[in-house]
């Protein structure tokens, strides 16, 4: 994995494609503790939208690699998914801080909020899968409830950004509203399909948000990566089969 950031990034990215001596995941979550405690804090002042690329581009890196996909119950023990669940709260963090904390951060940057809305609802799918299963929780084991709620914070934060913020630009005013109303019109339109196929589908199956068609057969590989993201395309692999009985 590795993460870049323009020049006039205000702090130092590391890269973690293998390479460095530094690319362990303690690290990395250091890094983005950092990045929290210097930037993103309650007490620390807005980061003006003339430092706005940098955020993004951390966003598109951890988006990308950290929130790309999320094992559903049967193919790993959850357990086993601890270093998972503790890099993805921690992004999930940071996320929710960018957009609250940086300005312009809504401005121009549709298809990076569309898919950063994509990966956290599919986030939130699959940790629904989680929480409706019994796990044993031992002493050590983080809750699946306790992410699926961070999870819903963050994607509620990133809508009501999106509704509550107008930026005036050279004298034009430019509305976020617009971008989600775009998303909203695509979960109507996703629910549309869903309910007029019902009889029709074959579980599981694959949902495709903005494309066409957006409901296709699942494909072997789905079942190993949940998410894929080509060309503006955000795709979710659904498996509610096991909840028809």
């Amino acid at each position: 994995m590795k993460i870049t950031a323009p020049s006039a990034t205000p702090f130092p990215v590391p890269s973690f494609d293998g390479s460095d001596n530094d690319a362990s995941l303690e690290r990395f979550l250091d890094f983005l503790r950092t990045l929290v405690s210097q930037y993103l804090s309650d007490n620390a002042p807005r980061i003006p939208r003339s430092n706005r690329d940098a955020w993004i581009t951390v966003i598109n890196g951890l988006t990308d690699h950290l929130l790309t996909t999320f094992p559903t119950p049967g193919i790993v023990s959850w357990g086993a998914l601890q270093e998972k669940v503790t890099s993805v709260f921690t992004t999930l963090d940071v996320v929710k801080r960018v957009f609250e904390r940086v300005d312009g951060i809504y401005h121009d940057t549709a298809e990076m909020v569309k898919k950063v809305f994509a990966r956290l609802l599919n986030l939130c799918l699959v940790l629904d899968l989680w929480v409706d299963i019994e796990i044993r929780l031992e002493e050590g084991l983080a809750d699946p409830k306790i992410l699926r709620k961070k999870g819903f914070e963050v994607l509620v934060t990133l809508l009501r950004g999106l509704g509550g913020n107008v930026l005036t630009t050279a004298g034009i005013v430019e509305a976020s509203w617009r971008t989600l109303r775009v998303i909203l019109n695509e979960c109507l339109e996703v629910c549309h399909d869903l309910v007029s196929k019902t009889l029709h589908l074959s579980y599981p199956f694959t949902l495709t948000l903005f494309a066409v068609p957006r409901i296709s057969d699942m494909k072997q590989e789905d079942l190993f990566e949940t998410v894929q993201f080509t060309s503006f395309m955000y795709v979710f692999f659904v498996d509610v089969g096991c909840r028809q009985a």
